[in-house]
């Protein structure tokens, strides 16, 4: 078992909250960009959650929906690329699915990054 599972099976089975990161760190920068996720590493979050829509060149993005992709929007590959450089911190990912269809593509990207088991 990795140690992130493990740390999300030890959460469940005790009475530690789990500190989750809601579209990265909304409160702290603009939601579902590579500064709301850094904003919540930094916060010692255990779990980061963010939406993933089709955008409007057709890669998977962050973003609410697809209205509310700009230019601070990331693909995922760049986001799990993002969260994946220190993988020490072992955080998890709560991938708010917002479109469907891509679940395969989905699933090739949290393999191709290393987040299968983090997810």
């Amino acid at each position: 078992m990795s140690e992130p599972e493990t740390l999300i099976r030890t959460v469940l089975a005790s009475d530690r909250l789990v500190r989750v990161g809601h579209r990265g760190a909304a409160a702290l920068a603009p939601e579902n960009t590579l500064d709301a996720l850094g904003a919540a590493l930094e916060a010692g979050v255990d779990m980061v959650e963010f939406d993933v829509v089709r955008g409007p060149g057709g890669a998977l993005m962050l973003a609410h929906d697809v209205a509310s992709v700009t230019g601070e929007s990331p693909t995922l590959d760049a986001a799990l690329g993002f969260l994946g450089r220190d993988a020490s911190r072992g955080v998890a990912v709560d991938l708010d699915l917002k479109v469907e269809g891509v679940e395969r593509e989905l699933v090739e990207a949290l393999r191709r990054f290393e987040f299968l088991e983090r997810t």
